[in-house]
């Protein structure tokens, strides 16, 4: 699990790093460069709580792993539309860079997630998917 997380915090790293460089070169704008932030600020906080919530459930019974989990999944889609919301309600950003800027961050960290998952699932049954159903 730590590779994984260490592989989508580098990914996250070199993603940040182009943006900046992006934005000192002038490729971008002070609207867009703000809405593309913000966008990966709302994914990558998305990411860190599902990474807290995924480590307090790993080690608990099927039932308390699916309840943290789920519970977990309908509370951070809340938290995103509430930022969201707030970001479009308070902040000059460019709507449609933010909303594109932000599914594509929310969905390679939506794989990083889903490969987390995977990888424990494995260990746990030592390749066995009966053992992690049952």
């Amino acid at each position: 699990m730590a590779k994984q997380i260490r592989a989508s915090f580098l990914f996250l790293l070199f993603i940040a790093v182009i943006i900046i460089y992006l934005y000192f070169s002038e490729i971008i704008t002070d609207s867009h460069f703000k809405s593309i932030i913000f966008a990966k600020i709302i994914a990558v906080l998305n990411y860190i709580l599902f990474l807290i919530l995924f480590k307090i459930s790993i080690d608990k019974s099927i039932s308390k792993f699916v309840l943290i989990n789920i519970g977990g999944m309908v509370l951070r889609i809340l938290l995103i539309l509430a930022l969201v919301f707030i970001i479009f309600k308070f902040l000059k950003v460019d709507e449609y860079r933010f909303i594109f800027a932000f599914f594509i961050m929310y969905f390679l960290l939506l794989v990083f997630e889903l490969f987390i998952v995977l990888k424990s699932i494995s260990r746990k049954s030592c390749g066995n998917l009966r053992d992690v159903i049952k």
